[in-house]
């Protein structure tokens, strides 16, 4: 069978069909990086074209099976929360789809984020696709998730096109699950056996395995916290779990970010780093042998993170042919021969953790204790004008989301309504203020944060506050004393048009007391604060210096 692939990448998609006996007679690919590093892997098939602008008339005929990944960036939810340009997302699957149509392939197969299945039902359906409606007749739209097919990762994607959607679920009855652990133990023996493939090598044949240096405590907090705690997303697990596949290999990650891939050094207890580029490709499945052609350490995570698991292509692949089950030649039986005289691609270095950052570098972190997910919680953050380090509340859902920084006033008044009958407990937490949060400067906080200076760290600051949280906590009376519900409502007065008042009053203990808390903190470190008063309900305001 003879095959065309479109939007090839690196060749997770041709890599796959000649595993499984298929010819793939040319593949086309805009970014120059990556058709390289598929020209020097697969026999040279891989031409750099704008396939947009592809004259569709000069194509290879007799071709029995068209397959591609058109760019996924405007239809994944990374891209500002799902809001990218669905229009120009579509011409590149119409320019796939113009192709299906004029070489009526016996085979065509596309891949791409998840909620591409949504959006090509709806416009197949009177919408920008209606055209191509008869191509569909006798095709799916599936979402796979990669895991089932053996690859040692959570990848969830797309197929769309006519393949035999049952042969395939019996495939992945067969195919053992493979983990993390045994990526990342696989690529430290000195006789380096591939996870996926029947490959062993030397270790000193092993390229793109340099390591990064260890995550600094900074670091380390950054990531946990972005991870565990991060105010709007579920939480995650810091560092990620080696006993399971791994999460989903993206294309773009940085040293401290909550999509990298993070784990605890095998050797070294207590020290996290990141995958390097090797890891991550077996990961998605490519040999040990496959080398990569980027300019840069950011390249080779770019091209490696946007590719289609060969794993995958490779059972899609034999579905085209037919193979039964029973027949089936397992993924973990192959062994690319041919790549080992591949030559490696040019040596990159990873990143390394930052020594200097801009002055205008943003600090913003949720105080432990006073995060309530859905985004309300408490936060310490620089985006004052002159980057100094303020508290503020954020309250409301993910799309509706208001902001107020306590202020003397607005705990003068807030005080007045909580300890009206608790006069004793009014004393006792303001003890607890006194010793617990103090004035800090700004500027040395800030120089800190942008590693001028070593003097104390931003994330001593929050550690602080949510100590003096927590110590305001323990001095409460057993009696029910102190008015939450009333500084509950005052403290929604400070509001238009609130909403999650429920969770509001769920944690009114809570958020009163985190309001006395970094309602002193501003007091002490902004005196000269003006607060906006904001008009509430009875008669009664709550004064906040509002910042958005």
């Amino acid at each position: 069978m003879r095959a065309l692939d479109f939007y090839s990448g690196i060749g997770g998609w041709s890599l796959g069909l000649k595993a499984a006996g298929i010819d793939v007679v040319a593949s086309y690919e805009w970014w120059q990086e990556a058709a390289i590093t598929h020209h020097m892997n697969i026999d040279g098939t891989a031409m750099v074209s704008n396939i947009r602008t592809l004259d569709i008339s000069k194509l290879p005929n007799d071709i029995d099976i068209v397959v591609g990944s058109p760019p996924c960036t405007q239809f994944s939810y990374a891209n500002r929360g799902g809001s990218g340009d669905l229009s120009d997302g579509l011409v590149d699957i119409k320019k796939f789809l113009d192709v299906v149509k004029h070489l009526k392939p016996k085979f065509w197969a596309m891949e791409n984020v998840p909620r591409t299945a949504k959006i090509l039902k709806a416009e197949i359906n009177g919408g920008e696709l209606s055209q191509y409606k008869s191509l569909f007749e006798n095709a799916h739209i599936e979402i796979f998730n990669s895991e089932e097919f053996g690859l040692p990762q959570r990848r969830k994607r797309c197929i769309v096109g006519n393949f035999n959607l049952t042969q395939l679920n019996e495939y992945s009855n067969r195919i053992p699950e493979v983990n993390l652990r045994k990526v990342i133990k696989s690529l430290s023996n000195k006789k380096v056996a591939d996870p996926n493939f029947a490959i062993s090598i030397s270790s000193n044949r092993l390229s793109e395995h340099q390591k990064e240096s260890f995550f600094s405590d900074e670091e380390v907090r950054i990531n946990r916290s972005v991870k565990t705690h991060h105010p709007v997303y579920n939480d995650m697990k810091f560092p990620d779990d080696l006993k399971r596949s791994s999460r989903t290999v993206t294309a773009t990650c940085t040293r401290v970010s909550r999509e990298s891939i993070v784990i605890e050094d095998p050797i070294q207890k207590g020290k996290y780093r990141r995958l390097s580029v090797r890891e991550r490709a077996c990961l998605q499945g490519f040999p040990i042998t496959y080398q990569f052609y980027g300019k840069s350490n950011s390249s080779k995570l770019k091209m490696v993170g946007n590719a289609i698991p060969p794993v995958l292509t490779y059972y899609l692949a034999q579905s085209f042919l037919g193979t039964q089950p029973e027949k089936l030649k397992l993924h973990q039986d192959l062994t690319f021969e041919y790549l080992s005289n591949v030559s490696p691609g040019p040596t990159t270095q990873p990143d390394s953790k930052g020594k200097m950052f801009p002055r205008g570098r943003t600090f913003r972190f949720a105080i432990p204790g006073l995060r309530f997910k859905s985004g309300m919680r408490f936060e310490l953050n620089n985006l004052r004008e002159d980057k100094s380090f303020a508290c503020a509340f954020y309250f409301g859902d993910s799309k509706h989301i208001q902001s107020l920084e306590p202020t003397s006033e607005s705990i003068s008044l807030l005080k007045n309504v909580l300890f009206s009958e608790a006069e004793e407990a009014q004393i006792n937490i303001e003890k607890v203020l006194d010793d617990q949060i103090g004035k800090i400067s700004q500027k040395l906080l800030q120089s800190t944060w942008i590693r001028q200076t070593s003097d104390m760290h931003p994330f001593s600051v929050l550690d602080q506050l949510s100590t003096a949280f927590h110590g305001v906590l323990d001095t409460l009376p057993e009696k029910n004393t102190v008015n939450f519900e009333a500084g509950i409502e005052l403290i929604l007065s400070g509001f238009k048009n609130p909403n999650g008042v429920a969770k509001m009053r769920k944690y009114a203990k809570e958020v009163c007391l985190g309001m006395l808390v970094t309602g002193y903190y501003n007091k002490l470190n902004f005196q000269g604060s003006t607060p906006i008063k904001i008009k509430g309900t009875g008669g009664k305001t709550l004064p906040c210096r509002k910042i958005s």
